[in-house]
């Protein structure tokens, strides 16, 4: 069978700027839509939420950001319902704010 490189063998007669475009396509393609979240599960996020702040656990978020799930591990530092926002501390950097709307998935990580 015959093993096709796709547009590898391609990129060389490509102009930079049309390589840098069929990047930027391919990333769109990844991206997916933001999931939709019912009262239910909100309401166990921020059960979750609140324990693993009030704990001072360590925890897995699933949040989404830029079209793409994405995972940090760290401590939740502080919740403000004003500003519906939560200061993470992830390992090893520096505190950072992370809207709830983004917030999707919260575990519970084992401290080895």
């Amino acid at each position: 069978m015959l093993k096709d490189r796709g547009t590898i063998k391609w990129t060389s007669l490509m102009l930079p700027e049309h390589v840098q475009m069929l990047k930027e396509l391919w990333a769109e393609d990844e991206k997916k839509l933001s999931p939709q979240l019912d009262e239910q599960l909100l309401a166990e996020l921020n059960d979750q939420l609140k324990i693993a702040w009030q704990q001072h656990k360590k925890v897995r978020l699933t949040v989404y950001l830029n079209g793409r799930e994405q995972h940090f591990i760290g401590i939740i530092k502080h919740i403000c319902t004003s500003s519906q926002s939560i200061i993470f501390a992830p390992d090893n950097t520096d505190e950072w704010s992370l809207s709830l709307t983004d917030l999707t998935n919260i575990e519970q990580v084992d401290d080895d």
